[in-house]
């Protein structure tokens, strides 16, 4: 009987031992996403003010378009007084707004609207694939290296690509 009770002391300390460590990672693995969400809301911050700023920014154009509109022509002055009043009151909003307050916008409109929403996925997908062009292309025409043919550049998005030969593998049929 002891061998037994031995075994079962083993098995005991090893199932301890185990959710010990288990309990471990998982508190790690907490405090690991958690400190990621917040580092990613803190960079979600910082752009959104970016963005305010920018809309605020083309408010600003616009009114002043406006302004030198209304010497020459009445009649688009006004319409564009009225888009100026528009894009500053969107910098606004996203300037007062949380995250929260975004995602919860978000999945409403999503919700009540799913085919502008998917069209508006759509576009966003064409433009967010218009800029990766654009900065691939502006690297293969600017700034490619004469020694290894290879050039790394950064675009006006920040994202950087490195101009790399890409080869398609031969896929051999099976026999």
């Amino acid at each position: 009987m002891s061998s037994a009770n031995t075994t079962t002391e083993n098995t005991d300390k090893n199932w301890s031992a185990t959710s010990q460590a288990m309990k471990e990672t998982k508190t790690t693995f907490r405090h690991d996403v958690d400190e990621a969400i917040q580092r990613s809301k803190s960079t979600v911050r910082e752009k959104k003010s970016e963005i305010a700023t920018q809309f605020s920014q083309v408010s600003k154009a616009l009114e002043e378009t406006a302004d030198r509109l209304g010497y020459e022509n009445n009649l688009i002055e006004e319409p564009v007084r009225r888009v100026a009043r528009g894009v500053e009151s969107i910098s606004h909003q996203i300037r007062d707004k949380s995250l929260d307050d975004f995602a919860r916008d978000t999945r409403s409109f999503a919700r009540k609207n799913p085919a502008l929403a998917l069209g508006a996925c759509f576009v966003a997908g064409l433009a967010i694939s218009h800029l990766f062009k654009a900065g691939y292309s502006s690297i293969e025409k600017r700034e490619a290296s004469p020694g290894n043919g290879k050039s790394t550049s950064q675009t006006p998005t920040g994202l950087e690509f490195r101009d790399q030969s890409i080869s398609t593998p031969t896929v051999e049929p099976r026999k």
